[in-house]
């Protein structure tokens, strides 16, 4: 699957901006007047791999006459490796236990169902009060991973119960059975950076300096690329991906959100946000 980014900033002369009339009037450092817009965009090229952190995506590769700056506010999600059997046969498995339908489960798996989304949350507060999370009495409150923010909306619709009220920042407008224009709000999950560091001690004679360290990387993003909202990473797991490549005689691992909080240990996340990383959030120091 290709990674989605819901938030992406464009920042155009006025005069040439594409994005009337929801723009914002800046100036850039030269004091010409500037129009920022923000739409969604997607990677091309598939994969795990183009999950990057916010901010991060900041060259236009075809430069456009007008434009200013680009950024990614949120960080890209939703890409991922192609689906191995194993994952399909659990895919298989959840669509026949819950089957799409207006009930907690069956909304998370007609989100699910769409493409590009890897994983989906639901809050259903059937209560006449305030739950736990703020949301208000008789809502929905969905989370997605991934997906097209008007097919996420369309397919939601299709699935909730008449008198439901979502709840969320993103919001899209669609049409119900009267053509008539309704409001749905969801959340993407927030995302957590991971970030990794790898020192090994190597044999010389077996230990490849030039390929190794990529492979070793890949094999731990492969490792995160499995994990849904709310998973855990495991400090255990990172050894198999680091001990993946010839001539590694020995390994130190630590983890962090932060490069201020490196440590030996799990990392926990709250059940609605995803832990991700990249290439460039893990280090790998090779020792003799």
């Amino acid at each position: 699957m290709k990674s989605l980014v819901s938030s992406f900033d464009v920042k155009t002369l006025e005069e040439t901006c594409p994005f009337h009339p929801d723009t914002h009037l800046i100036q850039s450092k030269y004091g010409n007047a500037l129009a920022r817009g923000t739409v969604q965009a997607k990677s091309m090229e598939a994969g795990y791999a183009e999950n990057v952190m916010p901010n991060t995506i900041i060259v236009a590769e075809n430069v456009v006459g007008g434009f200013y700056a680009v950024t990614n506010l949120d960080s890209a999600t939703g890409g991922s490796d192609a689906e191995t059997d194993e994952q399909l046969r659990n895919r298989i498995l959840v669509n026949n236990r819950h089957v799409p339908s207006e009930t907690k489960s069956g909304i998370e798996t007609a989100i699910k169902n769409i493409a590009g989304v890897t994983d989906s949350r639901l809050i259903a507060n059937n209560t006449m009060q305030d739950d736990s999370y703020g949301n208000p009495p008789k809502s929905c409150h969905l989370y997605v991973i991934g997906g097209d923010d008007t097919e996420i909306a369309t397919t939601y619709f299709n699935h909730l119960t008449p008198v439901s009220t979502t709840v969320g920042k993103i919001s899209v407008e669609v049409l119900d059975i009267a053509k008539k224009p309704v409001e749905i709000k969801f959340d993407r999950a927030k995302t957590v950076p991971i970030y990794i560091d790898v020192v090994l001690t190597v044999d010389d004679t077996q230990f490849n300096a030039d390929s190794a360290p990529e492979t070793i990387k890949k094999n731990i993003l492969s490792y995160l690329s499995l994990l849904t909202m709310g998973s855990d990473v495991l400090f255990s797991q990172l050894f198999a991906p680091a001990y993946s490549v010839s001539g590694v005689k020995n390994v130190q691992i630590k983890l962090g959100t932060s490069q201020d909080s490196m440590s030996e240990n799990d990392i926990s996340v709250d059940q609605f946000e995803l832990p991700v990383s990249s290439r460039d959030l893990i280090s790998i120091e090779v020792r003799s």
